[in-house]
Order: structure tokens, then C-alpha cells, then sequence
């Protein structure tokens, strides 16, 4: 009986954590921005640079093509990059150019206009060990910026919906003048019970 018991506990456990998160084609889809927070090493708002294609070598010696995209950090609202700091994002799949044999595309590539802003949210590639981030999915992994402040999916499939300001935290010297805030506060009221006593 306790056996029965324990496995059914362990099938809705998994059943649960199952759910929180939908496939869509042969990716991820997260059903919350916290849990993109929580897979994301980096989250970014970036200027784009440059796209470009180049052959990268996953195993051994065979080599695939990539699409990469130079950005500049414009914002961080997570993780360890700078603003002002050029990274690169890489997506498998893309022609290379002035050759037809080595072209190879993946379902999901995303082409962004050069100069426009995007929010990105990133991780670091493990696959390839050049330094270059690549996004969770091709569906929740970049949004352009509308006039309010909403963030847009490129990709059909995206339910999720958030502002910037969503992504943005207080700044350190924020929460300093906050605690100041409320130690006055909790100073005066001291101050005046002492007052009343007298």
C-alpha cells in the first residue's frame, strides 16, 4: 500500500513539472518569465551590429554552418555582461557565403535588422567553445520593443506577456535609500513614544 502510494506522489510530481513547460518543433516553450529568468544566464537589451554566417565545428571534424550576430549591450537586467561590451549570439543553421554545399538551415532562425534594438534572453554556448551565447529558444528568446514598453516575441507561439520594466531591478543605491527610508521612520516613532512618556 505505501509502495502504491509512494509511486503515485512521484507520477504527479513529475507530471507536474512536466506541464510548466510545452514543446513546440524540437525546442522548449516556458510558461513563465521566471522560469526564462531562472534558465537564463544573461537577459539584455542590444543594439545589432552584424550578422554574419560562419563554419563551426561541433564534433571532431565536421563542420556546420551558423548564423552569429554581433550586438552591443545597450541594458543588463541579468547576469555578468556589461553595457557597452560586444557579444556574439550564435543560431545553428545559415548559408555561407559564395557557396551552395555548405548550406544548412534549422527551423527558428532569426534575422534581425542592423541598428535595431532587441531584448534577449541568453545563455552560454556549450556546444561550441568560441565565447558565444546562444538564446533558449528561437520562440522566447528575443523580443523587440514596441512604443509601450511591451516586449513582442519575433515568433508566432509566444503567449507570454511582459514589459521592460518587468525585467528591470531596482539598482543597489534604490534599496540603500529605501532601508535609510525606513530607519527614519522607525527612529521618529521611537523618538516619539519616548516624547509621549515624558
Amino acid at each position: 500500500m505505501k509502495k502504491k502510494i509512494f509511486i503515485t506522489i512521484i507520477l504527479i510530481v513529475l507530471a507536474l513539472s512536466i506541464s510548466t513547460i510545452s514543446r513546440a518543433d524540437d525546442f522548449l516553450l516556458y510558461t513563465s518569465v521566471e522560469e526564462m529568468k531562472s534558465e537564463a544566464t544573461d537577459i539584455v537589451r542590444v543594439e545589432v551590429l552584424e550578422e554574419r554566417v560562419e563554419l563551426l565545428s561541433l564534433w571532431g571534424d565536421e563542420y556546420f554552418p551558423h548564423t552569429i550576430h554581433q550586438l552591443r549591450v545597450l541594458e543588463v537586467f541579468q547576469g555578468n555582461t556589461q553595457v557597452g561590451e560586444v557579444i556574439d549570439v550564435r543560431q545553428f543553421g545559415g548559408q555561407v557565403p559564395n557557396t551552395e554545399e555548405m548550406w544548412m538551415t534549422a527551423s527558428g532562425i532569426l534575422s534581425f535588422e542592423i541598428g535595431s534594438e532587441v531584448v534577449l534572453f541568453l545563455r552560454r554556448s556549450t556546444v561550441v567553445e568560441d565565447y558565444t551565447y546562444i538564446m533558449l529558444n528561437p520562440v522566447q528568446g528575443a523580443y523587440r520593443i514596441n512604443a509601450n514598453g511591451e516586449l513582442e516575441s519575433f515568433r508566432r507561439g509566444c503567449d507570454l506577456r511582459f514589459t521592460i520594466r518587468d525585467l528591470r531591478e531596482y539598482p543597489i543605491h534604490k534599496y540603500l535609500l529605501f532601508a535609510t527610508i525606513g530607519i527614519a521612520i522607525i527612529l521618529c516613532m521611537v523618538l516619539l513614544v519616548r516624547w509621549r512618556r515624558k
